[in-house]
């Protein structure tokens, strides 16, 4: 995007790392043979943080030659006092160019050309992420500002927040309280015209460069902590708790946004906490998950009482953030207990109670424990049957449960018809690409595999991972969990090239998400294993192998259905490896028939 304003020269554009350097060292007089390892560091350093800016590196140049320091001196002093340093490049007599203005002054003289509008939906996206900026945020929070209703009562900086939230949203909003996206798109085209945001058609997005999102922040006219709050409130405001496509996409996009502001304000109020803990949620990021929910969960136990629905409501998301992780244990005595409270405050077959069970049964199945999951589910199944019909979407997801603990228990016929009824109920009330409607043909195309019908599997394999990727990228939970089966029909297949290649990416996203001892890390490092043996490569599949064994040991417990499963897969392996490993064969054949007894 061009500049359109008065101020061309400000506009905002990154060099390639090699044109980055020559530029700075003719700024700076120097050459090449001249710059010590350490400069060269400082350089690169000094590249990321402009951003590859020309503008950036040309002052800065300008200001190391005329003040005669080292570029790992003017790196320090750039770290240490960003603005500052910029800023010093006014100081000196002699200029590298005819533009006499340091970056930030010629953002400040454009910035003060700017409508009141304009200057505060800059200051307000200076406190998200400087990139992925969309429209939505800013269009869900006015739909929502006067009509969602904070779980606790607000804290007085929230409630300041709010109003200022609200005024900056209403002009964006018709006198029938629409929302205007040529209003909206008044104030952008500002920024625009003084390139102090680009627009990115690939991702159909608005983007700040690194160092103008820095400078913005500095523009504001209240407290940092004050501005903080608001841009934290407009997205928190945003976030629904909604399982419709755009939601869950939604939820997806802002992610980033979400971090950004965490790591400026790392202790968000209780009700935006819990808003930025079901982002998390739909993300699959466990660790913040609980972060953020553990924040609301005291909260309200504090002010609401441990018996408050919104504090049930708050247990069973952290619940579901220690089964996330892995916690399976900790899980279920959560869920234990928000059942018997369920019980006691709404009844044995109220909805509220009914998926306190839910998730308590889930977690059993995490446990192995599949005839007691598979009990409870019978049972809230025709419950939820009764009080709101067979095609309730909570009785359908009580069916998608029943039917995965089928699959755990190898009863693949039952858990097809159970899915065929899923799916087709779906695929009717929610459309075919709605996630709950994809998360049902992944189990129903892992059934297939199961039952030996590994066409009629790969293909509907092959559409979930496709929408999946689409939608939400190539490392998200449900991505992976796509791969995963995808790679387990080539396992059946034969084609263990193409497994392989699957599993080993699942296996490093895995590792880099969750850590080497989580449950679904570990079960990557199984069906990798069974892959490298199949293959004959038996040294690694040992190696992985023994891995899964250990970590699912330490994790689960050696009598856990995983660890046998695991353990019977290595001894499979040792029997493939000849007399070297007859003693090794010998040992975990008696240690899993000790187990067996």
């Amino acid at each position: 995007m061009l500049a359109r304003g008065p101020y061309p020269e400000c506009e905002v554009s990154g060099m390639e790392p090699g044109e980055a350097m020559d530029l700075l060292l003719r700024t700076t007089r120097m050459v090449p043979e001249g710059m010590s390892p350490t400069d060269r560091e400082a350089a690169d350093v000094l590249f990321k943080s402009f951003g590859y800016l020309a503008l950036a590196i040309m002052q800065a140049g300008a200001y190391i030659f005329c003040s005669q320091i080292a570029i790992s001196q003017y790196r320090d002093m750039y770290v240490e006092h960003r603005q500052a340093t910029l800023e010093k490049y006014n100081e000196l007599l002699v200029k590298v160019d005819d533009y006499h203005r340091s970056v930030y002054t010629t953002w400040s003289m454009s910035y003060q050309l700017l409508s009141s509008q304009a200057q505060l939906l800059l200051q307000l996206v200076a406190f998200i992420h400087h990139t992925g900026i969309i429209e939505d945020i800013f269009q869900r929070a006015a739909q929502r500002i006067y009509t969602n209703e904070p779980t606790i009562p607000e804290t007085e900086a929230e409630s300041l927040a709010r109003i200022f939230v609200a005024s900056f949203l209403q002009p964006y909003v018709d006198s029938n309280g629409a929302w205007s996206s040529a209003a909206f798109f008044t104030s952008i085209t500002e920024l625009l015209s003084y390139s102090l945001i680009s627009y990115d058609r690939a991702s159909n997005a608005y983007t700040m460069h690194v160092l103008v999102h820095e400078w913005a922040s500095t523009v504001i006219q209240c407290p940092f902590e004050t501005a903080l709050e608001r841009a934290a409130l407009l997205l928190a405001i945003s976030i629904d708790y909604s399982d419709t496509t755009e939601s869950l996409v939604y939820k997806h996009k802002i992610e980033a946004h979400v971090d950004m502001l965490l790591e400026r304000h790392a202790i968000p109020t209780a009700n935006m906490a819990a808003r930025f803990g079901e982002v998390y949620y739909c993300s699959g990021k466990w660790d913040q998950m609980e972060r953020m929910v553990d924040i609301a969960l005291e909260s309200r136990k504090q002010i609401l009482g441990k018996e408050h629905n919104h504090t049930l409501i708050c247990m069973s998301a952290l619940s579901k953030a220690y089964r996330g992780q892995g916690r399976y244990i900790e899980a279920a005595i959560l869920q234990e207990h928000v059942v018997e409270v369920r019980k006691l405050v709404s009844g044995n077959e109220h909805r509220w109670t009914l998926s306190a069970i839910k998730d308590l049964a889930q977690t059993y199945c995490g446990l192995g424990r599949y005839q007691a999951a598979a009990s409870l589910q019978l049972d809230i199944l025709m419950a939820a049957r009764l009080t709101s019909g067979n095609e309730d979407s909570d009785t359908l997801s009580i069916m998608h449960d029943l039917a995965v603990t089928y699959k755990y228990q190898r009863r693949h016929d039952e858990a097809q018809a159970l899915l065929l009824q899923v799916v087709y109920a779906r695929k009717r009330l929610l459309g075919d690409q709605h996630p709950s409607t994809q998360a049902a043909i992944h189990v129903l195309a892992s059934t297939y595999s199961y039952q030996g019908r590994y066409e009629a599997a790969e293909s509907l394999q092959v559409d979930v991972l496709e929408v999946s990727k689409r939608r939400f990228g190539d490392e998200h939970p449900s991505t992976l969990a796509a791969m995963n089966s995808l790679a387990n029909t080539y396992y059946a297949k034969g084609q263990y090239q193409a497994a392989e290649i699957l599993q080993t990416k699942i296996l490093d996203s895995r590792i880099k998400a969750y850590g080497e001892d989580h449950p679904q890390t570990l079960s990557s490092l199984n069906n990798l294993g069974n892959t490298y043996r199949q293959q004959g490569r038996y040294d690694r599949a040992e190696d992985v192998g023994k891995r899964a064994v250990d970590g699912y040991k330490r994790v689960l417990g050696t009598g856990h259905a995983h660890s046998i499963l695991c353990m019977r897969n290595l001894l499979a392996t040792y029997s493939q490896m000849g007399t070297g490993y007859q003693e090794k064969y010998r040992n975990l054949k008696m240690e899993i028939q000790e187990i067996d007894h």
